[in-house]
């Protein structure tokens, strides 16, 4: 079995059109798909669900010899970094059949990383 990662991006600005129901939905969906994988035994660690929209985030980049930190406009960004899951598959199909059924998915994307088996200890 192979250990993934997925990187939950939500728009933001869909996710601002969305009525409060809507929202405590997704976050419902989002909870109860995640508590699936658990049971399973392919969700391999817990993090925060989701991770709130916020405004005051920056972005470390190396450039010209110095590390440069700049502030992500929300309006010239529209998705942002809402969560992380983390699951253990057969191969990396499997890993896309597992987590196209994510919630997170509705409002945005995931991105799926294959993670070095080194990081977890069993």
């Amino acid at each position: 079995m192979t250990k993934f990662i997925g990187l939950i991006y939500l728009d933001s600005f869909l996710w601002k059109s969305l009525s409060a129901q809507a929202r405590q939905h997704l976050l419902e969906e989002w909870v109860a798909f995640e508590e699936e994988l658990q049971h399973s035994g392919q969700r391999l660690a817990n993090a925060p669900q989701p991770f709130p929209f916020t405004k005051d985030s920056v972005t470390v980049r190396y450039f010209q010899g110095q590390a440069i930190v700049s502030s992500d406009d929300i309006l010239i960004v529209p998705n942002q970094m809402s969560g992380v899951v983390f699951v253990e598959a057969r191969d990396m199909n499997h890993a896309i059949s597992l987590l196209s059924h994510h919630p997170g998915i509705k409002q945005g994307a995931i991105e799926i990383r294959t993670l070095d088996h080194e990081l977890f200890v069993d």
